[in-house]
């Protein structure tokens, strides 16, 4: 998982950049299931439109097959004690390294810190803990020269070394990198997930289709949490990577989903993935991630960053009414200086989390001096939320 670096813009380049910083005083709203009915004509209307600083004509457009969409309270696992999430760590070596470490391997290989009290602690094995104290959300390691995974409430990080060797590398752990940056030079990126390229791994060809169908079953059958939520995971596209060799892997970026809608997640595709700006007019810092599952043989995952949403979901507030697309992209056009010419790229329906809390937006990706403006109108208010990613 990646969470964005907030990095607060200066008050010169806010002052630069935008118009303003009221969302419209006024905007119509529209049933959720007459935007649906609607929305390719309206589509054809927004790319065919002539605002002054924003160009429809290439961007992709998507709206999720719904009736309603809510207001979210995100709740933080929490609740189960030290010993049950041991056991949860246990049973969770065996399903994704079957059979290779014995009862007491585990039971001298998970180690606990407390990091909420002290990111410093050792790390130490839970029979030298005082479970008396019950902390169930202690983070929890398993590291040794065949495996890593990591996690608190949830498992976080997972990499069974298949690739370092592959590679030949000899390495004590595994380091806290993404599988493309360790793996080598990412040779395409995907986002149609139905294409039937084919790519060598190192046990022989798979599909992109193939593979991506392998990878959303074994995320959405294997359990990465012992709680309930009903929030889900979904594939939204795919660095192809060459390993060396003439081999190739396979890097899924994956969001969460919440009755069909996702997540706000950064574009992944022309952008430095590690380098994120925030605009500070609200003052806000907003959360926008990708998790990751990765493959370098057709029947095995050996790779994941955040498997699934440490958290589940209460809805506060639903909608069946929200600020049309037309409207949306009325107010994203007010919003900004009519000098920036922005080409927009995508247009979709996300949820953006602050804080404990998910709201429903119409999400612009538009690109203008080589970044990425994330730009987002929440369906209900029309209040504008900004993050810019630089490009590479």
């Amino acid at each position: 998982m990646r969470k964005i670096k907030n990095t607060a813009l200066s008050a010169v380049i806010t002052a630069l950049l935008l118009a303003g910083c009221d969302s419209a005083e006024s905007f119509e709203l529209a049933p959720i299931s007459e935007i649906r009915e609607n929305f390719s004509q309206t589509t054809e209307e927004l790319k065919a439109s002539s605002f002054e600083n924003l160009d429809f004509s290439k961007a992709e457009f998507s709206f999720p097959e719904i009736d309603s969409i809510s207001k979210l309270s995100l709740i933080t696992f929490a609740g189960k004690s030290l010993r049950e999430m041991y056991e949860f760590y246990c049973d969770s070596l065996e399903t994704l390294m079957p059979g290779v470490y014995s009862e007491e391997e585990k039971l001298n290989g998970i180690l606990l810190s407390d990091t909420n009290r002290d990111p410093y602690l050792p790390y130490l094995p839970i029979d030298e803990y005082e479970l008396a104290a019950e902390g169930g959300d202690l983070m929890m390691v398993f590291r040794d020269s065949k495996c890593y995974m990591q996690g608190a409430g949830d498992i976080q990080w997972f990499d069974n070394d298949d690739l370092y060797q592959w590679k030949g590398d000899e390495v004590t752990s595994i380091p806290f990198l993404d599988y493309i940056d360790s793996a080598g030079p990412a040779v395409d990126y995907i986002t149609d997930m139905n294409r039937e390229d084919k790519y060598e791994l190192i046990d022989g060809e798979i599909s992109i289709k193939d593979a991506a169908e392998f990878a959303d079953n074994f995320i959405e059958t294997t359990a990465f949490t012992p709680y309930e939520t009903s929030v889900k995971k979904r594939i939204i596209a795919a660095d192809v990577v060459d390993i060396g060799g003439g081999k190739y892997g396979y890097g899924f970026l994956t969001t969460c989903e919440y009755k069909n809608v996702l997540f706000d997640y950064p574009e992944l595709n022309g952008v430095n993935r590690a380098k994120y700006v925030m605009n500070d007019y609200d003052d806000r810092r907003y959360y926008s991630w990708y998790g990751q599952a990765a493959m370098i043989q057709s029947d095995k995952v050996f790779h994941m960053i955040h498997p699934v949403a440490d958290y589940s979901v209460k809805e506060t507030e639903t909608y069946t009414s929200i600020i049309t697309l037309q409207e949306a992209a009325r107010i994203v056009s007010e919003f900004y200086s009519e000098n920036m010419k922005f080409s927009v790229t995508k247009v979709e329906a996300v949820y953006l989390k602050y804080e404990d809390t998910a709201f429903p937006c119409w999400k612009f990706i538009m690109r203008y001096g080589g970044n990425v403006y994330d730009t987002l109108v929440d369906m209900h208010t029309g209040e504008v939320h900004v993050y810019i990613q630089v490009g590479k």
